[in-house]
C-alpha cells in the first residue's frame, strides 16, 4: 500500500531494469530533498556520486540475476537536492513477478551520521597511531590469548617486523624465545583477571636478531567498551 510506505523512515524506491525511477516513498524528500514527483522518471544511477557507480550497478546487476538469493546490502553516496552527498545502504528486491508492479524495489536508509562518526573514529585512530609510533619505548595491547591488537613501531621493530605485520598475530607466533611468551603471557592473565596494574621490574626479551633485551614493563589493564 503506497500510502503506508509513506510513512517508513527508509526510503523505498521502485526502479525498472534500467534503474529508472517508477515509484518513491515520503521518505525520498526527508533523506535527499526532493519531492517523489521530482525523480519519478529519472534514472537513479544519474544521483550516485561518480566513485560509487561501479560497485552499486555490480550489486544492481547481482539482483537482477540472483533474485532467488538475499540479496546484498550496498552503501553508496546519492545527491542531496542541495548539491551535498547523502550515504545510503541499500537492498534490492526482484519484484518482476508481481502482476502488479514490475521491477525491483530497493530500500534505503540514511547513514550518513554514521559514516561521519566511522570518518572520525579513523581519524582517532590515526592521531593514536602517530603519536604512540613517536614514542621509542615499546607500546602494545593484547587480549587474553595474547594477541596482538595494536603495536608501535618500536615494538614492532624488535621482532624485525612492521606494526601491520604484527597486528592481529599471538605473541608466540613472532617471539622467538617460547619461554619468553610463557612468562609474558602468564604476566598478562595476571593483570586481566585482578583488573589490577603489574609493574615488572625487570624482564627478559629477545630480540629478531638474538639480542637479549632488559625490559622495565608496566602492564595496565582495559575493556573495550561494549558497542
Amino acid at each position: 500500500d503506497p500510502v503506508l510506505l509513506d510513512y517508513a523512515q527508509d526510503k523505498i524506491a521502485v526502479v525498472d531494469r534500467d534503474g529508472t525511477y517508477r515509484y518513491l516513498n515520503r521518505a525520498a524528500e526527508s533523506i535527499l530533498g526532493y519531492e517523489p514527483d521530482d525523480l519519478h522518471g529519472e534514472n537513479a544511477f544519474e544521483y550516485i556520486h561518480p566513485d560509487d557507480h561501479e560497485h552499486v550497478l555490480a550489486a544492481f546487476e547481482a539482483w537482477v540475476a540472483n533474485p532467488e538469493q538475499t540479496p546484498e546490502r550496498v552503501e553508496y553516496r546519492l545527491r542531496h537536492a542541495d548539491g551535498s552527498w547523502r550515504w545510503v545502504e541499500s537492498q534490492g528486491s526482484d519484484l518482476l513477478d508481481n502482476p502488479a508492479v514490475e521491477g525491483y524495489v530497493v530500500n534505503s536508509r540514511d547513514i550518513t551520521e554514521h559514516k561521519k562518526y566511522e570518518a572520525a573514529l579513523e581519524g582517532a585512530r590515526e592521531e593514536l597511531r602517530q603519536m604512540i609510533d613517536l614514542v621509542p619505548d615499546l607500546i602494545f595491547a593484547k587480549n587474553r590469548e595474547g594477541r596482538v591488537l595494536l603495536a608501535n613501531e618500536a615494538f614492532a621493530e624488535a621482532f624485525g617486523l612492521t606494526p601491520g605485520e604484527i597486528e592481529g598475530r599471538i605473541e608466540h607466533e613472532f617471539i622467538p624465545v617460547e619461554e619468553d611468551f610463557e612468562q609474558f603471557h602468564e604476566d598478562d592473565l595476571d593483570v586481566i583477571e585482578s583488573g589490577e596494574p603489574k609493574t615488572v621490574p625487570e624482564e627478559e626479551l629477545t630480540s629478531a636478531d638474538g639480542d637479549t633485551m632488559i625490559l622495565q614493563t608496566t602492564k595496565i589493564p582495559y575493556e573495550i567498551p561494549e558497542s
